[in-house]
Formats: structure tokens, C-alpha cells, sequence
């Protein structure tokens, strides 16, 4: 049987921990500080029906469940999924630049990951 590895790709992703329902859903669908509704409800209502029944994303398969500690990924063309932290670890390493002042940073973090020298 034929074998294929995966194609390196820069994805966008959140870890959802359960207190940063905000972070997701901007991450997910824009800001939601510059609306008062989500999903056709009240932001507090909102927060509630994820606090009794999940986080909900909706995927290309259709409507799956995130659990607390799971990443919500951004793929290539925008597609969405939650995705298990051991298959995220696997699968996906932090892309990693020097900053003008020779500190190794994490692309998206504003402070440095680690002071390296340059090669």
C-alpha cells in the first residue's frame, strides 16, 4: 500500500480551556465585544448554553463538540474543527522567528519565547 506524509502547512489555532469563551468565539467569528448576540442569543445567554451543553464548532462534517483542553484549528481555507491536545501535539509544532533584536519568538506572541543568539 502507497504511504503519504502530510504537506507542511501553517494553520491558525486557540486552545479552549473553558474560561476564554471570548478568545474562541472571536478566533472562531470576529469580535463578539462589538456585538450583544451570538448564535442568535444574548452574549450571557450564550455563555450559559456552552456552560450546560459545550462548546459547539461547526465543521465541514457538521456540528462537533470541542471539550475543555481541546484546540479549535483554522484550516488552510478557513475550515474550523477542535482537535484532541495529543493529535495537536503531534501533528503541529509552534513556528518559531527571530524578532529584530535576535530573540527566538513564537509567530503571534507578543513577548519573547526564548533569548538566542543568532546563527
Amino acid at each position: 500500500m502507497p504511504k503519504f506524509s502530510k504537506k507542511p502547512v501553517v494553520i491558525d489555532a486557540v486552545l479552549w480551556t473553558g474560561k476564554n469563551l471570548q478568545e474562541v468565539i472571536a478566533f472562531i467569528d470576529g469580535p463578539p465585544d462589538v456585538r450583544s448576540t451570538h448564535a442568535g442569543e444574548k452574549w450571557e445567554d450564550y455563555e450559559r448554553i456552552v456552560a450546560a451543553h459545550g462548546l459547539k464548532i461547526y465543521t465541514l462534517e457538521g456540528k462537533m463538540s470541542a471539550s475543555v483542553g481541546d484546540w479549535i484549528i483554522k484550516g488552510v481555507k478557513g475550515e474550523l474543527y477542535p482537535c484532541k491536545p495529543d493529535i495537536f501535539e503531534m501533528t503541529y509544532e509552534p513556528l518559531m522567528a527571530y524578532d529584530a533584536n535576535g530573540n527566538l519568538k513564537h509567530l503571534g506572541q507578543s513577548a519573547p519565547a526564548a533569548k538566542v543568539n543568532k546563527p
